[in-house]
Order: structure tokens, then C-alpha cells, then sequence
């Protein structure tokens, strides 16, 4: 069964994650079994075309990292 859940993650452009944190869509891929890392692929921008995070891209690879209150994004690698 898949895990989908909103994870927060930064603008991505020309390859490096940028401004302030946003709300996107994805599907777990693997949690670390204290719950505090996890894999996550984004499927789902959840933004509005005029919002200025067009940036993200479905299908990028994200590592997150719990802090208490969601999953933040710390590193991406975007699809190709």
C-alpha cells in the first residue's frame, strides 16, 4: 500500500533548492524506522500555476528530515 502524505520542500531551479518552504505531495518511499528520515518521490505539485513555486518537478527524488512538525525536504535530485 502506498504511503502518500504533504512533505515541505524548496523551490527547485537550475538544480539547487531555494526560498521559503512549501507544501507538495508525495509518496513514501522508505522511512528510517525511527520515523526522523525518509525517502520521498514528489507526484503532485499542489500549486497553483501563479504561485512562484512552479519550480518542482513530479518525480524528484527528495530526502526528508522530521522536525517535529512535517517532513523537510534537505536534498533532491531532480528527474530528468
Amino acid at each position: 500500500m502506498e504511503t502518500i502524505l504533504t512533505i515541505y520542500v524548496k523551490a527547485l531551479s537550475n538544480k539547487e533548492w531555494f526560498g521559503a518552504w512549501a507544501p507538495v505531495k508525495a509518496r513514501q518511499e522508505w522511512l528510517r524506522p525511527d520515523g526522523r528520515v525518509g525517502l520521498f518521490t514528489l507526484i503532485e505539485q499542489g500549486l497553483d500555476e501563479d504561485d512562484e513555486y512552479e519550480f518542482y518537478l513530479p518525480g524528484t527524488l527528495v530526502i526528508g528530515v522530521w522536525d517535529g512538525e512535517g517532513f523537510k525536504g534537505v536534498v533532491g535530485l531532480a528527474a530528468a
